[in-house]
């Protein structure tokens, strides 16, 4: 995913919320929670609450998320909507275009597409002005473009670089290091 997003002049990346799928009524009964009336008094009485939607963190929350977006992207037979399910990494797309206009065409259809399942396309980050200039006037723009978050690397959109970000770890000096703790890092 990451070479065909880089193989593009124009890379776009942007994400959507979990919290958008509503489950139907009769799967709601599978998320109940207990409350208390009285959250300072521990012996107030419970309530019992249900999710009307998915709950993000969810074990299978990535799953239901990505067979409702397939399932609506199936019913948009378009080149975009076909790039937007070849591109899609849970609520991510990384994808990219050829032009400036490309860009901005794909910003428009890819938001239209998912504004019909209620899904407002946000945090949009691209190396191309245009297309960020536009997401700046939709208040969609990621909050650092130059430098923003693809799949766990840093993209430097100006630069046109990727970067595996390095984590401080807390190690002992004589610690054993592992290829697990490597792995890990």
């Amino acid at each position: 995913m990451l070479v065909r997003f880089r193989s593009h002049p124009i890379g776009i990346s942007t994400e959507k919320a979990f919290l958008h799928v509503r489950l139907q009524e009769s799967d709601r009964d599978m998320t109940h929670f207990l409350w208390l009336s009285q959250p300072k008094d521990p012996e107030s009485k419970l309530h019992a609450y249900r999710f009307n939607s998915v709950l993000f963190g969810s074990a299978s929350s990535p799953f239901m998320l990505n067979a409702v977006l397939h399932a609506h992207l199936n019913e948009h037979n378009t080149p975009i909507s076909g790039d937007m399910k070849e591109n899609l990494y849970i609520d991510n797309i990384i994808t990219g275009c050829e032009s400036h206009n490309e860009a901005l065409n794909y910003y428009e259809e890819a938001r239209s597409i998912m504004a019909d399942a209620k899904f407002n396309l946000r945090s949009w980050a691209s190396n191309s002005k245009a297309l960020r200039d536009r997401a700046a006037v939709d208040k969609v723009l990621v909050a650092d473009c130059d430098d923003a978050n693809v799949l766990g690397l840093r993209w430097n959109t100006l630069a046109g670089t990727l970067a595996l970000v390095k984590r401080e770890t807390s190690q002992p000096p004589d610690a054993v290091i592992t290829k697990q703790e490597i792995l890990s890092v």
